[in-house]
C-alpha cells in the first residue's frame, strides 16, 4: 500500500489505484483506466496534459499541470 499526490509515481507502480477527491474514494481501479486527464483535473482543480515521455529505451507518463495565464507578466529582473 503506497499513498502519493504525485500522479507520475502512481504511473510507475502499473498497478490498481485509488483516486481520492474530498477524502473519499471517487475511482478505482486499473490506473490507466482511472488516472486520466479528465479524472485528475476534476480531482485537482486544474485542467492536466498526460504524456508519454522517451526515457532509456522504454517511455514513462508524465503528467503536466496546464496553468493559464492571467494577463499579468513579471519584470525581468535587471
Amino acid at each position: 500500500l503506497m499513498t502519493t499526490h504525485d500522479p507520475e509515481q502512481a504511473f510507475s507502480l502499473k498497478s490498481d489505484v485509488v483516486l481520492l477527491q474530498r477524502g473519499r474514494a471517487c475511482r478505482c481501479g486499473y490506473y490507466r483506466d482511472v488516472l486520466t486527464e479528465e479524472a485528475l483535473a476534476e480531482t485537482y482543480g486544474v485542467d492536466v496534459l498526460i504524456r508519454p515521455i522517451p526515457y532509456g529505451g522504454k517511455s514513462i507518463e508524465c503528467c503536466m499541470a496546464l496553468i493559464k495565464e492571467t494577463g499579468h507578466r513579471h519584470r525581468e529582473s535587471r
